[in-house]
């Protein structure tokens, strides 16, 4: 247990701090290519895209710390049926996020913040994708979970790491032929599903027995999901509103370039805290088993 914490521990730790690293210094290229604005329109919306971190209810560290569970205890019937409810879960959630973005992008968004009248409806098309992308992410999100409680810290190290990279590298082809903000979001969008797909064949080849069995849900179990996942989300709405709303202020009373300027000071920040953070996650699953 102890080699298995800190070979996690170890890889976590490269994983977290790669992609902060590389997008501190592909930051510079982005700015200069999308302007101070558009820049901002993208780390504002990164921002409220965060915010819908409220809907998970703690869910994400609930697949976590149930699945090192399931897995130890050899309760594979259980796995089945947890992981399958939680899906429904967050099917409805993802499907509630995607709207709320949509009505969010079509009458509020460009009337809240600081936006140049030539962007507003750039913003408004690139606040909608994130929402499809939020939204989508939810049921994905399951396949994550499962992944760290089984504790497969290295295999997430290597897809994390490989698509960060393809990422930087089809955001610096395309941004230098001249696409703009749209273009960056779809490349991240993409580049999400590349990773849930890498980590959803995995999970089925490494648990032949798992499956999503919707005749399995029980909405019974629910309540006793959400007695564990309730203090978590606790935690994470704390942890939403110190890292994420001090963008939402900078974008509603200053120029939304100020965000932009915000951002740069806050990439070190991040670089900081992802250390304390990745060694932390190891923590759950192992304690779980």
């Amino acid at each position: 247990m102890r080699e298995k914490i800190s070979y996690n521990a170890v890889a976590n730790l490269a994983v977290t701090t790669f992609p902060v690293l590389i997008g501190f210094f592909l930051t510079p290229f982005i700015v200069h290519q999308l302007g101070d604005s558009a820049y901002g329109i993208w780390a504002l919306s990164l921002a409220l895209l965060g915010f819908s971190g409220f809907l998970d209810l703690g869910l994400t560290p609930t697949v976590l710390k149930k699945t090192a569970e399931y897995i130890a205890t050899g309760e594979k019937d259980e796995l089945v049926t947890t992981c399958s409810t939680i899906l429904v879960l967050y099917s409805g959630l993802g499907l509630g996020v995607i709207i709320a973005f949509f009505l969010i992008s079509k009458f509020s968004f460009t009337t809240w913040f600081n936006i140049p009248p030539e962007l507003e409806e750039t913003a408004r098309t690139a606040f909608f994708i994130l929402g499809v992308q939020a939204g989508i992410r939810f049921p994905l999100q399951l396949f994550h979970g499962i992944v760290q409680g089984m504790q497969k810290f290295g295999f997430r190290a290597a897809v994390i790491s490989s698509t960060v990279i393809l990422r930087a590298l089809l955001i610096v082809a395309f941004l230098s032929q001249g696409r703009g903000l749209i273009a960056l979001l779809l490349i991240d969008f993409g580049v999400q599903l590349l990773q849930s797909a890498c980590f959803a064949l995995y999970v089925f080849w490494r648990l032949p027995s798992f499956a999503i069995k919707f005749s399995q849900v029980h909405w019974v179990k629910v309540k006793r999901l959400l007695a564990f996942s309730s203090q978590v989300f606790v935690l994470q709405i704390s942890a939403l509103l110190i890292l994420q709303s001090d963008k939402v202020i900078i974008g509603a009373f200053l120029p939304i370039a100020a965000v932009t300027i915000y951002e740069i000071g806050l990439k070190i920040h991040d670089v900081i805290r992802s250390l304390v953070a990745s060694v932390q996650a190891v923590i759950l699953p192992a304690a779980s088993e």
